[in-house]
């Protein structure tokens, strides 16, 4: 799912927001028991609100990785969070600065 962004300049978001997408859904694709939800699936999520549980459940997924961003200077800060479709809970967390 598009993570949130937390204080970014005017005209990051967009491009911070697909770049850390598309390169999540590259890089766990590569991972062979992983179902993964192609980039198309996911664009309409972006740009607006959404509950990602609802969202995992349209999309038919079992869990739903979902997160925040910050910008500071030339740091990005991530907070990921997996959540299981079926109850809402979350299953594992981390926080990477990049």
């Amino acid at each position: 799912m598009p993570f949130s962004i937390i204080g970014a300049k005017a005209g990051q978001e967009r491009e911070i927001q697909k770049g850390l997408s598309d390169s999540l859904i590259f890089n766990l694709s590569k991972i062979k028991d992983l179902k993964i939800i192609p980039a198309k699936d996911i664009n309409q999520y972006f740009e607006k609100e959404f509950d990602p549980v609802l969202a995992g459940k349209s999309l038919k997924a079992a869990q739903v990785l979902t997160g925040t961003y910050r910008v500071e200077e030339n740091l990005v800060r991530v907070n990921v969070s997996l959540l299981r479709v079926s109850d809402g809970e979350l299953e594992w967390t981390e926080t990477f600065t990049v």
